[in-house]
């Protein structure tokens, strides 16, 4: 049965909840976690019950996501209906950046990967924080939150349908779920006013989209990787034989330091070993507006200086400004062996990373990001690959299967499995 709610001590109007909503007034606990598919109401349970609670007692309330390019982006205009919903227009009044109640209540809105940890900071008053779409927040904006909010008896309310599982907040409030959290599943059929139309379009999806995807986005399961993602059954593969593991660095044999480009974009350099059929990806670097320097600075710093540097095919164009190709400035940098990728079509690349795939091993600590974006590559639902934060390392991998053939030496030690990776100042590598 629906719950009710009265608005305030001042007005005689009930509000009706869906039964799980009851938690969402819960004093005793520090995270309260609504998670699952669409159309279960989340959103609209958590706007009302913040809005009846700050009509009641003065509190200062931080509505935010990952990011926010503009207000447009927040719950606020859901804050605004559900004001009129509740009959509370007379009681709150509304900024171009807060909404405010006549008790000295206010609602504040922000996007929490654009701040800085010292911006975040100044939202340590706050008595609560309602984190939209949570499923997109990263562990660092966690970690950076998490202790900033200290007020005596603060609250997170977390509305979220799950993704990947390897998101941060899968692995942080399900996997390792705090003893202060309360964290609800709730679905379409939890809603008492689950609308027909929607009902239509889940049906629709229910007969159509590829079962995972349906259960993604209707029952909030978990996937293991995105919708059209590129390397699903490759990802998968790693972690079930365990090629993703602890590695460390054979200074028996050569290192090749495989770069996508993009100097007004993202860049990604994989540092490869490779022995026979073996693939071995020890180290990830990644950079954005960076200048080559930069990135050779890096490299050297970390004991790498006797690398190979392979570059995309077109590193030997001459730029406009300098004169110099990339080729150019990595050898006036003192990159005395620089390899150039042959030029192939993207798909024949992909085949190639394929083929490389059950024979590659990657390191968990340095290469967490790594594995993170390959499992991110995706394809949108015509078949097109994606450009985004995720396709530069996705491309140096490719690069990495391309220029295969070229890197083979003799076998790798099995040792090199029994240590974490460590960088020494003077790697004598080969």
């Amino acid at each position: 049965m629906p719950i009710s709610h009265d608005t305030t001590n001042q007005e005689s109007k009930t509000v009706t909840f869906p039964p799980f909503a009851k938690v969402l007034f819960r004093r005793d606990v520090r995270y309260i976690s609504l998670r699952g598919g669409r159309g279960a109401a989340k959103s609209v349970s958590i706007a009302k019950a913040l809005l009846i609670q700050a009509a009641q007692e003065p509190l200062r309330i931080l509505c935010g996501r990952e990011i926010m390019a503009s207000l447009k982006d927040s719950v606020y205009a859901q804050l605004q209906d559900e004001i009129q919903t509740l009959g509370l227009s007379s009681f709150y009044s509304s900024t171009q950046n807060e909404i405010r109640g006549a008790n000295g209540s206010v609602f504040l809105f922000a996007g929490f990967g654009d701040k800085s940890a010292d911006s975040i900071k100044s939202f340590a008053n706050v008595d609560a924080v309602w984190a939209e779409e949570s499923q997109s927040i990263s562990e660092k904006t966690w970690q950076a939150l998490i202790p900033t909010i200290r007020k005596p008896g603060s609250r997170f309310f977390l509305s979220w349908n799950p993704r990947l599982e390897s998101d941060a907040t899968w692995i942080r409030f399900v996997e390792n779920m705090p003893p202060d959290c309360l964290d609800v599943v709730v679905n379409y059929y939890d809603n008492p006013w689950f609308p027909k139309e929607l009902e239509a379009v889940r049906l629709h999806d229910e007969g159509t989209l590829p079962p995972q995807v349906y259960r993604n986005i209707w029952l909030g399961e978990v996937m293991s990787s995105l919708e059209g993602s590129v390397y699903e059954h490759e990802i998968a593969s790693l972690f079930n034989e365990k090629r993703a593991r602890p590695l460390t660095i054979d200074s028996n044999l050569s290192l090749h330091a495989v770069f996508d480009l993009g100097i007004a974009d993202d860049t990604s350099i994989l540092m490869v070993q490779v022995s026979g059929e073996e693939v071995r990806i020890v180290d990830f670097i990644e950079g954005n507006r960076l200048k080559i320097s930069d990135y050779s600075d890096q490299l050297k710093a970390k004991g790498f200086e006797k690398a190979t540097i392979w570059l995309p095919h077109d590193a030997r164009a001459k730029s406009l400004q300098t004169g110099l190709s990339m080729e150019e400035k990595f050898r006036e940098l003192g990159w005395s062996k620089v390899e150039i990728t042959p030029s192939i079509s993207v798909e024949d690349g992909i085949m190639k990373v394929r083929e490389m795939m059950p024979k590659t091993y990657i390191d968990t600590g340095n290469c967490a990001a790594l594995i993170e974006h390959i499992r991110r590559y995706r394809r949108n639902r015509i078949g097109t690959l994606v450009h985004d934060e995720h396709s530069h390392a996705s491309d140096a991998l490719r690069y990495v299967a391309i220029n295969l053939p070229a890197m083979r030496r003799p076998a790798m030690s099995d040792d090199v499995f029994n240590k974490p990776l460590k960088y020494r100042g003077n790697l004598a590598l080969s």
